[in-house]
């Protein structure tokens, strides 16, 4: 771009025509990491590794998206898997607690579960 702006002739129409194509090929990518993104975050299992690919996804997104509907969406995969997550979390628990059969039982659970 640099070197079409300081040339001697006229290049307003190559600017513009090789900055739509960069930005289209930005789109592209930037799409092509979320689905990626998504795809690894419905493999995780755990909180702390899922906080950190929205993070990473996130100020890449935020750097090179002027499109506010690419945050959000970014946004909603975390929230979903979060949720997913959770929900899991909340299950196995659930039947931990359906097996306990006294009071002490359930103290322990609740102890290891806690922390």
């Amino acid at each position: 771009m640099d070197r079409l702006r300081r040339s001697a002739y006229r290049t307003e129409d190559y600017q513009d025509q090789l900055r739509q194509v960069f930005q289209s090929r930005l789109q592209e990518l930037l799409e092509l990491t979320i689905k990626r993104a998504e795809d690894e975050m419905l493999r995780q299992q755990d909180f702390s590794a899922l906080e950190k690919i929205y993070g990473e996804l996130l100020s890449v997104v935020e750097a090179h998206s002027s499109q506010e509907e690419q945050i959000q969406l970014v946004r909603d995969i975390y929230e979903f898997n979060r949720d997913r997550l959770r929900n899991q979390r909340l299950k196995e628990l659930y039947e931990k607690v359906l097996v306990c059969s006294s009071r002490d039982e359930l103290q322990t659970l609740w102890d290891d579960t806690r922390l």
